[in-house]
């Protein structure tokens, strides 16, 4: 069947036998596939031979007993396989990943990592560790297989330090440290700054120490500092802990720098932390490591004050307390020292002047 356009027409003649076609309209064919040329294919074998073909392997080494880190963990994982089905598994036009994944606990992780290599040896690297003591096992393992570890998931500055074979790309515990300080000092300006950490562990000393140098280069020292001996269980002596805090309470921090491992210990001190009326009203600062349990425990106490408040009718003035409010004799919502009565307030800006404002 053919349709044929005249010259005094737009007329079609419709017949059996096709007929001879207008070089207008010839000269349109041309031009349509001269202009389909350029165009890539789009038939699923064109679509086959353009999958790359260079295969990276990359080893995702998980365990299996992670605690506390492994709502973070679940995460990191999920948040990379979805940026790979997004990318179709390629980082280039001629590279494909490939994910190695193995399950495995803290005392096997170097046995199981030594068996993939036997039987994988083209992977080069190694994605995503958590935790410090998993790194430094592997550490001679790395340079025996020409591994990398990428983007480990560490909290202390052990590990830190130039070695060609880890590849960080989370700011270091000492420069987030460094950052802290800046912000309590050039933009909190608060006249007492505390520190809070716990001995006995790979976090929170070291970063004392660094502190503490920092600050007396300036002519200034932390107006209290809260430090117990955490023991295996990962909690201190009772007993101990409550002097430890009633000394660290009594110096009044206006801010106060959390690096303590994540342990029952440090969930204590941010709890007491948080309802101590003494400390309820002072800024809070932690690094990375902390801020999943820091911000846990706020919306916790938080929600706890707001419903024994509003049980008690104890409402500062006519506002609610609710979220964003300031609620009387514990000011830790939003507002700080601005929850306080004036001559509770100038309590807390006397003695103890580290800072200028």
């Amino acid at each position: 069947m053919a349709a044929c356009w005249g010259r005094r027409g737009c007329c079609a003649h419709f017949g059996s036998r096709p007929s001879a076609a207008s070089p207008c309209l010839l000269l349109l064919l041309v031009l349509l596939l001269l202009l389909l040329l350029p165009l890539p294919p789009h038939s699923a074998a064109a679509q086959a031979a353009a999958i790359p073909d260079t295969p990276v392997k990359i080893l995702m080494l998980k365990r299996s007993e992670l605690g506390v880190f492994t709502p973070m963990s679940i995460a990191f994982y999920a948040g990379l396989h979805a940026s790979l089905r997004a990318h179709n598994s390629t980082a280039s036009d001629d590279v494909r990943v490939e994910i190695v994944e193995r399950e495995t606990t803290l005392d096997d992780y170097v046995t199981v990592l030594e068996d993939v290599m036997e039987k994988e040896k083209d992977i080069l690297a190694i994605l995503g560790q958590f935790g410090d003591t998993s790194v430094r096992k592997v550490l001679p393992v790395l340079p025996r297989y020409d591994l990398v570890s990428f983007a480990p998931i560490t909290g202390s500055s052990l590990v830190r330090g130039w070695n060609p074979n880890l590849y960080f790309v989370r700011a270091d515990p000492a420069a987030e440290l460094l950052a802290l300080l800046r912000y309590a000092v050039m933009q909190l300006r608060v006249l007492r700054l505390g520190f809070m950490y716990l001995q006995g562990v790979l976090f929170g000393e070291e970063e004392y120490e660094q502190a503490h140098d920092v600050l007396s280069a300036m002519g200034y020292d932390f107006c209290g500092v809260f430090a117990v001996k955490t023991a295996s269980s990962g909690e201190a002596d009772p007993n101990e802990f409550d002097d430890a805090w009633e000394r660290f309470a009594a110096t009044r921090p206006q801010a106060v720098i959390v690096f303590g491992w994540p342990t029952a210990d440090s969930n204590r001190f941010i709890k007491r932390m948080l309802t101590d009326r003494r400390t309820a009203g002072a800024y809070m600062l932690a690094p990375f490591l902390l801020q999943p349990f820091v911000l846990e425990h706020v919306a916790r106490c938080r929600g706890w004050w707001c419903q024994v408040c509003a049980r008690a009718g104890d409402h500062d003035g006519d506002e609610p307390a609710g979220e964003g409010r300031n609620v009387r004799r514990h000011p830790a919502l939003s507002g700080g020292d601005a929850g306080l009565p004036e001559e509770q307030r100038a309590e807390r800006l006397q003695g103890h002047g580290a800072f200028p404002q």
